[in-house]
């Protein structure tokens, strides 16, 4: 299913949008290749993926370590991604966002996917 959407979203531009998105803006380091971490912040969430504001783009299909610390519970979560698309001056897909890239979180265990979801649930009551 996740193969099907991202080429189906390259060449449609389309969005999954079953995944709730919740605007939240969270600490985000981001790193690839073993190249020292950056920190910025998320704009919104979703158990599917995370859209991060920063200066530091990375391309398209670049995979990433990402590493969060929720504030609710102070728990911390290690995962991996892909920059899915980006947003910026050269490529605005959505002038509403900042400068950043939207990243699709890469085979979240079980475990890591309720931490994303159980905050998401506390943001939206």
């Amino acid at each position: 299913r996740h193969q099907l959407l991202s080429v189906a979203r390259t060449f449609l531009d389309l969005t999954d949008r079953r995944l709730d998105r919740i605007a939240t803006q969270l600490p985000v380091e981001f790193g690839s290749d073993g190249k020292e971490f950056k920190r910025d912040y998320s704009v919104n969430l979703s158990p599917g993926g995370v859209f991060v504001a920063t200066q530091a783009v990375m391309p398209v299909d670049t995979t990433l370590s990402l590493r969060f610390q929720f504030p609710d519970n102070g728990r911390r979560l290690a995962c991996r991604g892909r920059v899915a698309w980006l947003n910026h001056a050269a490529a605005d897909k959505k002038p509403h966002l900042p400068t950043g890239m939207g990243i699709q979180f890469a085979s979240l265990a079980e475990e890591q996917l309720n931490i994303v979801r159980g905050y998401l649930a506390g943001s939206m009551t």
